[in-house]
C-alpha cells in the first residue's frame, strides 16, 4: 500500500519533500526522500480538526453552526496576541437564515494547531486526552532537524500541506512564520485543493502506473 503521505506529495508533482498532514484525528509529519519515506524521522501528535471543533464548543455556539464557522469563518492571525485584542465583533449571515456575532473567537478556533496548551484536557469512558506539548510548527522543525544534514533543506524547501485541517486561511503563511523564529526557513506549498491532495496524488500516481504497464506489454 502506498502511503497517504506519499500520494499527498505526488499531487504537487515532487517525490521529495516534507509533507504535513493535518487531518481529523492528528497532524503527521512525513519527510520524503525520493519516494521513500524516513521512517525514523515521521512525526505524529494526537492535535486534529476534531480538537479544533471541540475548542470551538467552549465559546457556545449552536451545534449546527460550528462546522460552517470553522470551515467559512475561522482564520489563523499573523499576531495572535495583538489581533485578538483587536478583532471586533461582526454579525454573520450562515446558510440556515440565522444570524450570529463572532469576534475574537474567529481567531482564537485554529489557534492550538499553533498553542496546544490553548485546549483543555478531557476524559471519558474511553479515553483521556491531554494536549500535546508542541504546536505543527515545532513538531515541523524536530522532523526536518532528525533528517540526515544533507536532507534538510530539501526538506525546509520542499514542504507540503494536505489535509482539511490546514486551509484555514493565514495557517501556511504563519506556520512560515513560527519555522522561521525556530531558526528553519521553509517555502511552504499550499494548493487550493489541498484537502483532497491524497486522492489527487492517487490519481497521477495511477496514470504513471498505467502507462508503465503499457509500456511493458
Amino acid at each position: 500500500m502506498v502511503p497517504s503521505a506519499l500520494l499527498a506529495l505526488y499531487s504537487t508533482g515532487r517525490t521529495s519533500g516534507l509533507v504535513v498532514d493535518c487531518g481529523q484525528a492528528y497532524t503527521r509529519v512525513t519527510p520524503i526522500s525520493e519516494g521513500q519515506v524516513l521512517n525514523t524521522s515521521c512525526r505524529k501528535i494526537l492535535l486534529g480538526g476534531r480538537d479544533i471543533t471541540r475548542h470551538l464548543e467552549t465559546w457556545n455556539t449552536p451545534f449546527h453552526q460550528q462546522e460552517y464557522i470553522k470551515h467559512n469563518l475561522a482564520y489563523v492571525a499573523q499576531n495572535f496576541e495583538t489581533e485578538v485584542q483587536e478583532k471586533q465583533p461582526t454579525t454573520y449571515s450562515l446558510p440556515d437564515g440565522e444570524t450570529v456575532k463572532l469576534g475574537p473567537e474567529l481567531i482564537q478556533t485554529p489557534e492550538p494547531m499553533f498553542k496546544p496548551s490553548l485546549l483543555e484536557s478531557f476524559s471519558s469512558f474511553y479515553i483521556t486526552w491531554n494536549p500535546p506539548q508542541e504546536g505543527v510548527h515545532g513538531t515541523c522543525h524536530s522532523a526536518i532537524l532528525s533528517c540526515d544534514p544533507d536532507l534538510q533543506k530539501v526538506m525546509s524547501q520542499n514542504t507540503v500541506l494536505a489535509g482539511g485541517n490546514s486551509m484555514f486561511p493565514g495557517f501556511a503563511k504563519r506556520l512560515t512564520q513560527e519555522m522561521t523564529k525556530l531558526g528553519t526557513k521553509v517555502k511552504i506549498t499550499a494548493h487550493t485543493n489541498r484537502a483532497f491532495a491524497t486522492w489527487i496524488g492517487f490519481f497521477f500516481a495511477s496514470l504513471t502506473w498505467v502507462f508503465f504497464y503499457l509500456g511493458c506489454c
